[in-house]
């Protein structure tokens, strides 16, 4: 008697709700459907959260290194964030620079006039004067010594 109960309850509450009657295979496979998204969800969320947290990672490792480069080369920052010494230190390294160049210019002018075209004769080699251009090759040096980096720019 109590399953005709449940029976017609079952009836009654479908009539006044006006809810169609409902098979339990579509309710399986609509609640094992759901597990599904929500499974696959989960995984991708997992993902996606795993990758920002690589991302993070690599973001403050980039931030440490950024920090490390400037303190590191501090006269490649603008002169506004440049303390006292650091800025003492960048007009003393100008000022040598200044020098350097000048004194390289300077060489120059003395290697231009001592590579410039010398005729001469030979009169051995032919019964006529054979006129030969002679020029002098400059040695090449390198503009700024290595310490002049090393020097100036590599400690505040």
């Amino acid at each position: 008697m109590s399953s005709e109960r449940k029976s017609q309850d079952t009836v009654i509450n479908r009539y006044l709700s006006r809810v169609p009657p409902q098979n339990n295979d579509i309710m399986e496979f609509i609640e094992a459907r759901r597990k599904a998204n929500v499974c696959e969800i989960n995984t991708q969320f997992t993902k996606i959260n795993n990758t920002l947290d690589i991302k993070k990672k690599l973001g403050d490792e980039l931030s440490h290194l950024h920090k490390e480069f400037e303190a590191q080369f501090w006269w490649t920052c603008s002169i506004d964030k440049m303390n006292w010494a650091q800025l003492e230190m960048l007009k003393k390294a100008l000022e040598e620079l200044r020098n350097l160049v000048a004194q390289h210019d300077i060489n120059l002018v003395i290697q231009d006039t001592h590579t410039q075209t010398l005729p001469f004769c030979v009169e051995s080699v032919s019964p006529s004067n054979i006129l030969f251009q002679h020029q002098l090759i400059p040695q090449q040096g390198q503009m700024f010594p290595p310490q002049f980096y090393q020097k100036h720019f590599l400690y505040p």
